[in-house]
């Protein structure tokens, strides 16, 4: 047997994440309802990848973020939660996208600071990612970004949580498989 044959299983039966990041992000959970909410993983501030647009099309990204809100738009139920993860600092990025998506909550980790501990800017740091890839686990529907390991953490995720009774099937897409412009082998958002 393969070395990574074997420590698949290993990993995925002995790994966890602490039960401080389960309980922040079971708040979060709780508060939107498991499996009753859409998620998206926004990548912003990593310049090397590509970067998911603002959902007003801000300047030329316009085409591009008009798609990908028609995307979520399209996968989201009458009424349903967003949940952004994303690192974007801006306030605006986030207004954006309430205003894009009128009757539906729009929720960021800004809006479980308490539990999250995000006034403490050091835990913040260490653990907000992990948190935030909990919370979006339990969305019934997650989007991801391209080539992010990020992502790619939530899906897996998913996949383990699939036994757990509701838990949606395999509910995700990649931002780029919306029908998104290509240059370069770079996304443009």
């Amino acid at each position: 047997m393969c070395h990574h044959k074997r420590s698949v299983p290993m990993l995925k039966d002995h790994l966890h994440y602490t039960k401080e990041i389960v309980h922040a992000a079971a708040e979060a959970v709780s508060s939107m309802g498991a499996f009753s909410y859409v998620a998206v993983h926004l990548r912003r501030n990593d310049f090397q990848y590509a970067q998911a647009g603002r959902a007003d099309g801000e300047q030329e990204q316009h085409r591009q973020a008009v798609n990908v809100l028609e995307g979520i738009k399209k996968e989201l139920r009458p009424g349903e939660p967003l949940y952004i993860a994303t690192d974007e600092l801006d306030e605006e990025y986030l207004k954006s996208y309430r205003e894009a998506l009128p009757g539906h909550q729009i929720y960021h980790s800004t809006d479980f600071r308490k539990a999250y501990k995000k006034d403490d800017a050091e835990h913040w740091r260490k653990k907000g990612g992990l948190i935030e890839q909990v919370v979006c686990a339990g969305s019934r529907f997650f989007f991801s970004m391209p080539a992010s390991t990020y992502s790619a953490q939530i899906k897996i995720m998913r996949d383990h949580m699939a036994h757990v009774a509701k838990a949606p099937e395999h509910g995700a897409k990649e931002l780029h498989n919306l029908n998104l412009a290509e240059a370069d082998g770079r996304l443009f958002l």
